[in-house]
């Protein structure tokens, strides 16, 4: 379970800015509301491309984040992973969370290494 936290203060405190829409405010409003139940969260984003999905899941996982749970982002492709790794690392280059890429094709060492900081759960 999270404690609240909204758009404006995960920008105050991490200098993170992102123009979300009035949808967007409102899908973020309604997963974290679902993050505050003590019960498992099932719920579906879904939109059109472009539509602003990743931005309303990055500031959700933004808020997990602040509450010491670690995050993981699926893509279906390999393609679209980099994207979403590319975007992530550069949006939260200026803060405190640690961003990493794990996919079919990462080599064994980097892949036991990143597989294995996660589980420690370190953040560096």
């Amino acid at each position: 379970m999270c404690r609240r936290s909204t758009i404006g203060s995960v920008r105050r405190r991490r200098g993170f800015f992102v123009q979300a829409d009035r949808g967007q405010k409102q899908a973020v409003k309604e997963i974290v509301d679902d993050m505050l139940l003590p019960q498992p969260m099932h719920r579906l984003l879904q939109g059109d491309v472009g539509a602003g999905k990743t931005i309303v899941a990055l500031l959700a996982a933004i808020v997990a984040m602040e509450n010491g749970l670690q995050v993981a982002f699926m893509a279906p492709t390999e393609i679209l992973a980099a994207q979403h790794y590319g975007n992530i690392a550069r949006l939260l280059s200026q803060s405190r969370f640690r961003v990493d890429m794990l996919t079919g094709s990462t080599p064994g060492s980097r892949s036991t290494r990143c597989t294995r900081t996660s589980s420690a759960g370190r953040r560096t």
